[in-house]
């Protein structure tokens, strides 16, 4: 068996063959097997970023945490400083102050808004006449309003020969929207 002859037809098939399979491996094999070490690679990279990003996702629970306390802490924060100027509402409770206060008011003066950087700020300027001590309890009350309220200027005339004073306070109320 060894030692017969090969004919030349065997030995164009098994070239034809071995052709064939280099042909396959050079068109097929070889560029797959090129996509699937970059496809491995890719995954070997996407499984570390999802690692990283499992890392980071831990600090949800401390940071829903964290927030929960601060909309607890500043729960309310909008009636201090609320979306639109609502002027009547706080002219209604200054009004009320000045009564329980006994401060006669001569004037009330809205002026025009003016646009801060995160807020935006209404002046008010107030006339009244009263004694030092109401001017006082005044004061304290719109400390305790829960409107923010400061007051920018004041300005206070006295005669001497009335016990009551002539009072001008100008004071800002701040919202956040126009």
């Amino acid at each position: 068996m060894f030692g017969k002859k090969i004919p030349k037809d065997v030995w164009v098939m098994l070239g034809a063959f071995a052709l064939m399979v280099a042909a396959t491996a050079a068109v097929v094999y070889w560029p797959q097997s090129r996509k699937l070490e970059r496809l491995e690679a890719q995954i070997v990279a996407d499984t570390e970023a999802l690692k990283l990003d499992g890392e980071k996702t831990k600090v949800i629970p401390d940071m829903q945490r964290r927030l929960e306390s601060m909309r607890s802490r500043y729960r309310g924060w909008d009636r201090k400083l609320p979306r639109q100027q609502d002027l009547g509402q706080f002219l209604s409770e200054i009004s009320t102050q000045l009564r329980h206060k006994q401060l006669a008011s001569r004037t009330i003066e809205p002026r025009n808004p003016q646009r801060e950087e995160l807020f935006h700020t209404l002046p008010i300027i107030i006339k009244l006449d009263g004694s030092y001590a109401s001017l006082v309890e005044f004061l304290r009350g719109m400390r305790e309003m829960e409107r923010l309220t400061r007051v920018q200027t004041m300005k206070i005339l006295s005669n001497p020969a009335e016990e009551d004073v002539e009072i001008e306070v100008q004071l800002n109320i701040y919202f956040t929207e126009s």
